[in-house]
């Protein structure tokens, strides 16, 4: 996308036609003489709501001050709720994480407890293989001494 600038100054010291909503625009942004004002509401009638407003802050600019205190209220809220939405996002994939992290873990306990059981069977085997060894031993002493 193209960006252009323009310097209202410049373009206010042209005396610029209004024939386009831009044109009419930065006739709004740039002009501060009542002609070139009444040349852009007859051709756009919706900037004559925006030049009603400008009025009325002028001569209450509490009125301003309120509309932007609104304003930055409802940015503030929307900013809050963003950030619980943003951390209730975080949360959940941290617990699904957790979750998954907790169900490896039980798989791992489950295969540690499979692997003692072995242990202790093969454990039970060589004691019962040791018990044999020194019976055959205790024999074989016998028959010697015989």
């Amino acid at each position: 996308m193209l960006t252009t600038y323009i310097s209202l100054d410049t373009f206010h010291s042209m005396g610029q036609n209004i024939s386009t909503e831009l044109d009419a625009w930065l006739t709004f942004f740039s002009c501060t003489d009542a002609e070139p004002i009444v040349r852009l509401v007859q051709k756009y009638p919706k900037f004559l709501e925006y030049y009603k407003d400008l009025a009325v802050f002028r001569t209450k600019p509490k009125e301003l001050i309120y509309m932007f205190s609104e304003a930055l209220e409802i940015l503030d809220r929307n900013t809050a709720n963003y950030m619980i939405d943003e951390m209730a996002q975080e949360m959940k994939s941290v617990k699904e994480q957790l979750d998954s992290a907790k169900s490896e873990l039980d798989s791992t306990k489950s295969e540690l407890d499979s692997a003692r059981k072995d242990s202790a069977a093969k454990d039970h085997l060589i004691s019962s293989k040791d018990e044999e060894i020194a019976e055959l031993r205790s024999q074989i002493e016998a028959l010697k001494h015989k």
